[in-house]
Order: C-alpha cells, then structure tokens, then sequence
C-alpha cells in the first residue's frame, strides 16, 4: 500500500464525514423548524391566553398617552377586544391575511407578532445555523 493510496482514502473519507454531517445540519434544521412551527400555532391559535399575554406584554412596551391599533384575524377579534379595559385608546383592525397572532403600532413604532413573521425569523436563524456548519 502506496502513500497516495492512503492519501486517497483518506480524503474519501473526509468528503463522507462532510456529507453526513451536512446531512445531519439539514435534518436537525428541518426538525427545528417544524417544531417552533407547531409551537407558535399552537400557542398563538389554539390557546388564545398566550396572545392576549403577548398583546398585554406589547402595550406594556408602549407609551400609554399614544393610539395604539392591534391588528389581528378576525377570528381573533374576541379575544383582542378583552383588552379594550386598559383605558388608553386602542383601535382594532381586522386582517384576514394575518393567520395567527398580531400586529400592533403606535405613531411611532411597531411590533409584528405574527405567526408568518415569526417563522420567517425561525427559518432564517435555521438557514443561518445550517449555512455555518
């Protein structure tokens, strides 16, 4: 057995080790993935306190002398309109493109707590991860 052989196989070897690790990357980013997918639905469609948590935890973050207008699907006006005995003004839209979760705006800033725009920040951290390794 010649050295280049060796040299050979060894490479060989290495592109191997790459390819199931990059394999590996891809399957756990997936996985990842679908399971904050299923964690967002989850919390924001079928248990509609931890909107309304989040919705509170927002208009906290807010100044309390300034509009405020939440936007939310249409199912979801109910559970938005609980909020309504803050006392400050508060104007809510319905948006039926807005699957899950809300957005919320004054004059001067925004949050999007929306399931699509948290996704897109999930799969774009993944893509990150799985670009890296």
């Amino acid at each position: 057995v010649d050295i280049e052989s060796l040299n050979q196989g060894l490479e060989q070897l290495n592109g191997l080790h790459r390819q199931s690790l990059q394999a590996a990357t891809h399957d756990i980013g997936t996985l990842v993935s679908n399971l904050a997918r299923r964690l967002f639905y989850d919390n924001l469609v079928l248990h509609p306190n931890a909107m309304c948590t989040l919705i509170e935890e927002a208009l906290n973050a807010m100044p309390e002398d300034q509009k405020v207008w939440i936007t939310a699907h249409p199912d979801h006006m109910d559970r938005v309109g609980n909020l309504l005995t803050t006392g400050r003004e508060i104007e809510i839209v319905a948006d039926p493109n807005i699957e899950a979760g809300f957005r919320i705006h004054n004059k001067h800033a925004s949050i999007d707590s929306t399931l699509s725009k948290l996704l897109e920040g999930i799969d774009a951290a993944v893509q990150h991860w799985q670009n890296t390794e």
